[in-house]
């Protein structure tokens, strides 16, 4: 009759971290995905109408401080008048980071810059931040398979 799959269905919706979606603070967004006992965060902050900081990190829930930590990167993103990527530059690929939910915000604290100091991510509303940062994934894997060519033609 079809309810025990809406009770399963009902019951997976329950088990979603309280850290997944869209976390909002003036010119930067948060996506938390979770997978595979892991956790995929992508920041976007925009620094102008056409740069942006991009951090990725992957991170694991602490159980002890129920935070999630991990280490991940950042790069550097310019893009043209028509949103075509002109250059994205790694910055680094040592950083780490611990995330904490406190009185329904989300508390970003990068160990590498302290760059998010004093700011609160208040919950968003959407998953299009998701759609973008499967472009740049994409673009990225695109861009590492070419040095990889190149590295191996030589």
């Amino acid at each position: 009759d079809g309810t025990e799959e809406t009770e399963e269905v009902a019951g997976e919706e329950a088990e979603i971290s309280p850290f997944v979606g869209e976390w909002l603070c003036d010119n930067a967004s948060i996506y938390i995905d979770e997978g595979d006992g892991a956790f995929d965060i992508y920041i976007m902050w925009d620094i102008s109408e056409t740069e942006t900081d991009i951090w990725e990190y992957k991170c694991t829930l602490d159980p002890q401080t129920g935070a999630l930590t991990g280490e991940g990167k950042k790069s550097h993103e310019v893009i043209d008048e028509e949103g075509e990527i002109v250059s994205n530059e790694e910055m680094y690929t040592d950083g780490s980071a611990t995330f904490a939910l406190e009185d329904d915000a989300l508390i970003w604290t990068d160990a590498k810059e302290d760059i998010a100091q004093g700011m609160r991510f208040e919950r968003g509303e959407g998953d299009e931040l998701l759609e973008e940062y499967d472009e740049i994934d994409e673009t990225a894997d695109a861009e590492d398979e070419e040095t990889e060519e190149e590295a191996s033609a030589d």
